[in-house]
């Protein structure tokens, strides 16, 4: 909850996977068409992408960001 708002919230980052550099911008663009079809476009204070992972969950959020990249994330690994 943020700024007596009980619908906002902090939210830390997920792991979503590794994309090589030469795949880099479509990894990006996959994001981004993501949220623009599936993020709520209604509320303003809830169109954050980190509002749509909290709805689907980092898998399901990473399982369709894979259909639109058309390849699969390689795993996170710590640098």
């Amino acid at each position: 909850r943020t700024h007596k708002a009980e619908q906002t919230f902090a939210r830390a980052a997920s792991h979503l996977g590794f994309a090589p550099k030469e795949h880099f911008f479509e990894a990006m663009k996959a994001i981004l068409a993501v949220q623009r079809d599936h993020g709520n476009r209604e509320v303003r204070s809830n169109a954050r992408l980190k509002y749509l992972v909290h709805t689907l969950g980092i898998d399901d959020f990473r399982t369709l960001t894979e259909k639109y990249y058309g390849r699969r994330f390689e795993p996170w690994v710590p640098l």
